[in-house]
């Protein structure tokens, strides 16, 4: 069997070949303007006469086959079928040939055959199988079934594509050779063949197929493929087939039968599944019950309702989770009793499929217990409360629900929380809130002036949602306690500052990074200021200069080395000639060197005699590992 790796039609060509029979097959028919055609007649006949040219080169003749392929001229045929023979352009002779629509082209083909052998056959072949030739099917079949041949794989492929009554006998034929290679091949067609018929609604023929593969002496992978497509045709064995798959001991064939489920049509599946499930062991029930819900059937709510209230974990999570898709307010009453599971996962897939479930009666059953059961509990209430938007909860001034002027009243509640799980519950209110509320500047008039009445560890927290809320009057007030006495504040807030969402706080973390004595709080700036140079949505010009400017400031290897990552993102000749700077020492050469090789190979193109340079540079450090190998191919390609 002959691999013809050479045969690939030329993508930008095949592409525009596909565009263009995409838009004539969904637009409108339009006769072109008689200009529009004459010129495309005199571009089809250059470019023939170009592929005719002994004189033009070969690349010429090669761009010409594509262009032909492109404009679908059947003129172009005879010039194209010149080249079936030529080892140079042969694959772009069959690609203009694959998208010329007219029947010539496949008598071409056809009439290369007998005259071919080796990897233009194959080649001639695998055309034929792409335009889906069945004129070609009786003589595919001679040369798939003759052994020595040398392109019965090619053929037998081919005739998998074509797919016409002719081509499938002559697959079924191949299926029983003496051949094991034979077989094998005739098996890969037959599942593409039958895939092509299910894709036309021909669920009977392909089924027939299928099943002939699987009674067939083939790969066990074969069969198995040809297995999950019977189940998939539909076809009267397709439930008994499903039944059998799912009690067999392999996992694999048990797996693919599940995820054939989850495609199946009918209401005959559901039931199948439902009847194998007290038959199956704890992992394999989980397995099943999600393709259960994967088919959103809601015949399956009793089952699944029952199996999350009780028994192996396991299957209750799997349950639990099902019962979310199912989407049926029945199951809030089992799901809220799951909040109080202690097994790892239950109460947390239980409060995810509350999220989810449709209709008032499961908000008020949730408001119901708002408050009553664990603290776990009750705090999975709240998120719920949250996420399902409950307007009738805006007296626990929960995050989803609040505006600007109830942050206060919610600090308070934080200031008097009595446990720390009550004050986590509120956090993560007040963080929410500060996240959606619009106005931020309000956000952060409301929460400053909280800030002088709260005990030391809230003052901390409120710093952190400054940070979250962002804005003008948030960065002011962070940065002032940046400077504080305290120390605890003054980490927050420089810590805070160093993790803000945009560029606004560049300035503040440069000038800190100046003039902080602490050496935590300096790293920290100047660590803060080198992630917004990456991070931030910036110019490249202000991108080079924070670098340059945190190059001046970092004292310490691993700020360099992170600056260096980021010079990456901004590739030009200064940049490399920045990191090359760096390649004389020692504990930074393997960052200098990346980041240089890095930037090279996007400028490359641009700056041929830079990159030699500095890949030379690179190299007589001793660098070694990918580094060097990328460094020595950009200083091959750029001499």
């Amino acid at each position: 069997m002959i691999h013809h790796f050479n045969n690939l039609p030329h993508h930008a060509a095949l592409l525009a070949a596909l565009l263009t029979a995409g838009v004539a097959g969904t637009l409108p028919a339009q006769e072109p303007p008689p200009a529009r055609v004459a010129a495309k007649a005199a571009e089809a006949k250059r470019l023939i006469g170009v592929v005719r040219s002994d004189a033009a080169a070969t690349h010429e003749r090669a761009r010409a086959c594509q262009q032909l392929a492109v404009l679908g001229n059947p003129e172009a045929v005879p010039a194209l079928a010149g080249l079936l023979a030529d080892e140079k352009l042969a694959a772009y002779a069959r690609s203009g040939l694959e998208s010329i629509a007219d029947p010539a082209a496949g008598e071409a083909l056809r009439a290369a055959l007998p005259k071919l052998h080796g990897p233009l056959l194959a080649g001639v072949i695998n055309s034929i199988g792409v335009r889906r030739d069945a004129k070609a099917a009786e003589a595919l079949g001679k040369l798939a079934l003759v052994g020595t041949s040398g392109v019965g794989g090619e053929a037998l492929a081919a005739l998998g594509r074509i797919a016409n009554p002719e081509a499938v006998e002559i697959l079924r034929r191949a299926l029983r050779s003496d051949s094991p290679v034979t077989r094998t091949a005739a098996a890969h067609a037959c599942l593409a063949c039958a895939q092509q018929q299910l894709a036309g609604r021909e669920q009977p023929e392909a089924a027939a197929l299928y099943d002939t593969v699987r009674g067939s002496d083939v790969p066990e992978i074969c069969r198995a493929a040809a297995t999950r497509g019977a189940m998939l045709a539909g076809g009267p064995a397709a439930l008994s087939l499903l039944a059998e798959q799912l009690q067999a001991g392999d996992v694999v064939m048990f797996t693919d039968a599940l995820a054939a489920s989850r495609r199946m049509s009918g209401g005959g599946v559901t039931k199948v599944l439902l009847a194998q499930l007290d038959h199956l062991p704890p992992a394999r029930q989980a397995a099943l019950i999600a393709a259960l819900a994967d088919r959103r059937d809601s015949a399956v709510l009793p089952t699944a309702q029952k199996a999350a209230a009780a028994g192996p974990v396991e299957v209750r999570l799997a349950a639990i989770r099902a019962l979310g898709p199912l989407a049926d307010a029945s199951s809030a009453a089992v799901l809220l009793a799951a909040l109080a599971a202690s097994e790892p996962g239950l109460a947390e897939a239980a409060e995810a499929s509350l999220a989810s479930l449709p209709g008032a009666a499961v908000d008020a059953a949730i408001l119901a217990r708002l408050g009553s059961g664990s603290q776990k509990t009750r705090i999975a209430l709240t998120n719920l409360v949250g996420q399902r938007k409950i307007a009738a909860a805006r007296a626990a001034m929960l995050g989803w629900i609040m505006a600007a002027e109830d942050l206060p009243r919610l600090v308070n509640r934080l200031r008097a929380a009595k446990t720390p799980q009550e004050a986590d519950t509120i956090k993560e209110a007040l963080t929410t809130a500060s996240a959606r509320i619009a106005d931020r500047e309000a956000s952060a008039e409301k929460l400053a002036g909280c800030m002088t009445q709260s005990p030391l560890e809230v003052q901390c927290f409120l710093l952190e949602l400054l940070g979250r809320v962002g804005g003008g009057r948030a960065l002011a007030i962070v940065a002032t306690h940046a400077h504080s006495p305290n120390a605890e504040l003054q980490d927050a807030a420089v810590r805070t500052l160093g993790q803000w969402p945009n560029a606004e706080a560049a300035a503040e973390l440069l000038g800190l990074a100046k003039s902080l004595t602490v050496e935590k709080l300096q790293v920290r700036a100047l660590r803060g200021y080198i992630r917004l140079a990456r991070q931030a949505d910036l110019p490249a010009d202000r991108r080079l200069a924070m670098c340059e400017e945190a190059l001046k400031l970092a004292r310490r290897d691993e700020e360099k080395a992170l600056v260096l990552q980021v010079l990456v993102r901004i590739p030009s000749a200064k940049t490399l000639s920045l990191a090359a700077s760096y390649l004389g020492r020692p504990s930074l050469k393997q960052e200098a060197a990346a980041a240089a090789v890095a930037i090279a190979e996007k400028i490359a193109p641009a700056e041929p005699h830079e990159v030699a340079k500095a890949m030379q540079q690179v190299l007589q450090t001793g660098v070694g590992g990918p580094p060097a190998a990328r460094a020595k191919a950009l200083l091959e390609k750029t001499k």
